[in-house]
C-alpha cells in the first residue's frame, strides 16, 4: 500500500503538465501512488499522459470534463494510501516534500492536515516571491486557509468530512477548511515545499469570481453546517448633513437619487439585519429615510450628539439611545453613506462570517498588493525584501475601507479592536469598496454605477 496518495486534474494544462508529474516521481519519499485525472482536455495532456502509462504507481483517467470538484473526489475515492495531497497540473513539488508532510503526520497524531510555504513563480519558473505562512500554533483564529493544493490530508479525515462540495467552481479548498475546522486542527511545516504558478491564465487571477464564490460559500455553509440562529445585528447608518464636502451629503444626488439611498436600498435586501438606525441631525434626511423603510431614527440634535466630532462618541451615544428604548442587540454594523457600492451581500457575507468564526468584530477591507515603503535614514526602504525576492508574510496587508464595520454591543467601540478580540475581515474589490471624500470620487462612483446597472 502506498503512504501517499498524490493526484493530479489537468484540463488543459498540457504545456506544465510533465514538469508536475515528473516532481512526484523524482520525490525522495518512494513509496507513493500518482492519479491523473484527464479532465476533457483538448491540448496535448493525453499525448503526454501516454509517456507515462506504463508506470504501475501512475493511474490516468481520461474522462469528459466534469469539473475540479467532481474529479476531486474521483481521487479520493480511487485513493489508497493514508495520506493524500492534490497537485494542481500548473504546480510542481520539491523534491523533498511528500516526505516532510507525512512525516509531519506521522509525529503529530493530533493534526489532521499539514500544509508547507512555497515559491511563487511565473511561466518560466522564474521565483517571483517566497510566501512565508505564520506558524498555526501562533493563531487564534482560522479564518485564512491553508492553500487548496499542496496539503496532506488524512484520507481517512477527508472521507469522512465527506470529500468536496460539488456546487462550486473555485475556492474548493475554502468550502473544505470552514468544514474541516469545525473538529479538526491543521498544522503546518516551516519549509518551502511546491512552487506555485501565477500566469495568464490563472484562475487566481480572477479576483471577482474568487470573492463572489466565497460569498456563496459561507452562505451555504450556515445553512447546511449550523444550527441557523443568526446573531441580533442592528444596522446604524451615519448620515450627517455636517462636512465641508458636499458630495458626501446624504441628500446630495449621485446618478439621479440621493447617496443615502444607496446605502438604504440595499438594507432592504439584506437578510441579516434585526433592525435599523438612522443617525443625522438633518430632518429631512430622518423624514426621507423613514417615508423608505422601518427605521428607528436617531435625532442628533436631541441629545447633543451633533456636536460630536469623534466617532467612538457618537457611536457610544447611540447605544445609550437604544438602550434607553430598551432595544437589544447582539452587534452594530456601522454604514457609512459614502460608500454607495457596498451591496446587500456584502452586509450579509461579514454577518455570516461573524456566525461562523464567533467573531468579536470585523471590517470590510482592501488587500494592498502594491509595494510598500518606509523612511529610514538613507530614505525609503522596501517592507520585506529578500535580496530581491518579495518575501510575502501572509497574513497580507489590508487597509480598512470604511464600507462595513461591525463590533459588539455593549463594549466600547475603540476596545472592539484590540488586540485581544478576534476581528474578522471581508476583501472588497476596488470598484466596490469606493468612498465618496471629493468630486473625483463622486464622479468615478456615477460611472461604476452606470456600468453596474448596464449589466443587470
Amino acid at each position: 500500500m502506498p503512504k501517499v496518495s498524490v493526484y493530479i486534474t489537468a484540463y488543459n494544462y498540457g504545456k506544465y503538465l510533465k514538469k508536475s508529474i515528473d516532481s512526484v516521481i523524482d520525490q525522495t519519499l518512494t513509496n507513493w501512488e500518482l492519479i491523473i485525472i484527464n479532465d476533457g482536455s483538448t491540448d496535448e495532456t493525453e499525448k503526454i499522459l501516454q509517456d507515462y502509462e506504463n508506470d504501475e504507481k501512475i493511474i490516468i483517467i481520461n474522462q469528459e470534463n466534469k469539473g475540479l470538484n467532481v474529479s476531486n473526489n474521483i481521487a479520493l475515492r480511487l485513493a489508497k494510501g493514508p495520506y493524500i495531497m492534490r497537485l494542481d497540473a500548473d504546480d510542481y513539488l520539491a523534491d523533498n516534500a511528500l516526505h516532510e508532510l507525512a512525516s509531519y503526520l506521522d509525529s503529530n497524531l493530533d493534526k489532521d492536515l499539514v500544509y508547507p510555504n512555497y515559491f511563487e513563480v511565473d511561466d518560466q519558473d522564474n521565483i517571483l516571491s517566497e510566501v512565508i505562512l505564520r506558524p498555526v500554533e501562533e493563531l487564534n483564529l482560522l479564518d485564512m486557509p491553508a492553500h487548496g493544493a499542496c496539503t496532506m490530508f488524512r484520507t481517512k479525515v477527508l472521507k469522512m468530512l465527506g470529500g468536496y462540495i460539488e456546487d462550486y467552481s473555485c475556492q474548493d479548498g475554502y468550502e473544505l477548511w470552514l468544514r474541516f475546522i469545525q473538529n479538526h486542527s491543521p498544522g503546518n511545516v516551516g519549509s518551502k515545499l511546491f512552487y506555485y504558478r501565477q500566469h495568464p491564465n490563472s484562475l487566481s487571477k480572477n479576483k471577482e469570481k474568487i470573492l463572489s464564490t466565497r460569498r456563496q460559500i459561507k452562505t451555504d455553509f450556515i445553512n447546511r453546517n449550523t444550527d441557523g440562529i443568526m446573531p441580533m445585528v442592528t444596522a446604524i447608518v451615519l448620515a450627517s448633513t455636517q462636512n465641508n464636502v458636499r458630495e458626501k451629503n446624504p441628500l446630495n444626488e449621485l446618478s439621479g437619487k440621493p447617496l443615502i439611498m444607496y446605502t438604504l436600498e440595499e438594507l432592504q435586501k439584506t437578510k441579516n439585519i434585526s433592525q435599523i438606525v438612522v443617525s443625522s441631525e438633518s430632518e429631512e434626511v430622518l423624514s426621507l429615510a423613514s417615508n423608505t423603510l422601518n427605521i428607528i431614527p436617531h435625532n442628533r440634535n436631541e441629545d447633543g450628539s451633533a456636536k460630536f466630532s469623534r466617532r467612538e462618541d457618537l457611536l457610544d451615544s447611540i447605544e445609550k439611545f437604544l438602550n434607553n428604548k430598551k432595544i437589544e442587540t447582539e452587534f452594530f454594523c456601522i454604514l457609512n453613506i459614502n460608500s454607495p457600492l457596498r451591496t446587500n451581500e456584502h452586509i450579509d457575507w461579514a454577518i455570516n462570517t461573524i456566525k461562523i468564526f464567533n467573531l468579536d468584530g470585523l471590517i470590510s477591507v482592501d488587500e494592498e498588493l502594491s509595494n510598500l515603503f518606509k523612511h529610514t535614514e538613507n530614505g525609503l526602504k522596501k517592507f520585506e525584501s529578500n535580496e530581491g525576492i518579495l518575501k510575502i508574510e501572509r497574513n497580507p496587508i489590508f487597509k480598512e475601507n470604511g464600507a462595513i464595520t461591525i463590533f459588539k454591543a455593549n463594549q466600547n467601540f475603540k476596545n472592539s479592536f484590540d488586540n485581544q478580540s478576534k476581528v474578522g475581515h471581508i476583501c472588497l474589490l476596488p470598484g466596490e469598496s469606493i468612498r465618496i471624500n471629493s468630486s473625483y470620487d463622486h464622479w468615478l462612483a456615477e460611472k461604476l454605477i452606470e456600468k453596474r446597472n448596464l449589466s443587470i
